[in-house]
C-alpha cells in the first residue's frame, strides 16, 4: 500500500501543469474591411467576355499612389486576392485588414 502512494505521489508531482491544453490562438481579433460592388449598367454592361480576365478591390494607405506595385509590395495597401465574380450585376467582398487601426484611402 504504502508503493501505491508513492507512485501516485510522483504522479500528481510530474504533473504540475504538464496535462493544461495549451493556449490557442484566436482568430477573434481580425478586422476585415467588407463591402458590394455595384457594376454600372448590371451584368448587360460588362465589356465582351475576352476583355476582362480578372476584376479585385484594392485600397491603399496612399491615395493616389505613385506606382502601385511598390504600394502592394510594400503593405501600404490591401486587396482581394481572388478576383471578385464576372459578369454580375453585383459582388460582395472582404479584405483582412492586418496592420488596424489603419487610415485607408
Amino acid at each position: 500500500m504504502k508503493k501505491l502512494y508513492i507512485v501516485i505521489l510522483i504522479i500528481l508531482i510530474s504533473c504540475d501543469g504538464g496535462l493544461n491544453p495549451e493556449e490557442k490562438k484566436t482568430t477573434a481579433n481580425k478586422t476585415f474591411l467588407n463591402g458590394t460592388v455595384i457594376f454600372i449598367n448590371g451584368k448587360d454592361g460588362w465589356p465582351p467576355s475576352d476583355s476582362v480576365k480578372a476584376v479585385r478591390i484594392v485600397a491603399f494607405k496612399n491615395f493616389p499612389p505613385t506606382d502601385i506595385i511598390n504600394e502592394i509590395l510594400s503593405g501600404n495597401a490591401y486587396f482581394t486576392f481572388e478576383s471578385l465574380p464576372l459578369f454580375v450585376d453585383t459582388a460582395d467582398f472582404s479584405i483582412e485588414i492586418q496592420d488596424a487601426p489603419v487610415e485607408l484611402q
